[in-house]
């Protein structure tokens, strides 16, 4: 199966190829066609800022 997209696609098509570091046991697609990928930075956040369970 190919996937693609433009734009907003094309950063999902990226996404999907990277998650799980590429494959989840069997990858979902082999190949991926993108056009203009808008892949908005992403801030970091600390780990030890990151709330698990609030009491």
């Amino acid at each position: 199966v190919i996937i693609s997209g433009g734009l907003i696609g094309g950063g999902s098509v990226i996404l999907l190829a990277m998650a799980n570091g590429g494959t989840e046991g069997t990858s979902l697609f082999r190949r991926g066609i993108v056009s203009s990928p808008y892949l908005p930075t992403q801030p970091y956040v600390s780990p030890a800022l990151i709330v698990t369970s609030i009491t």
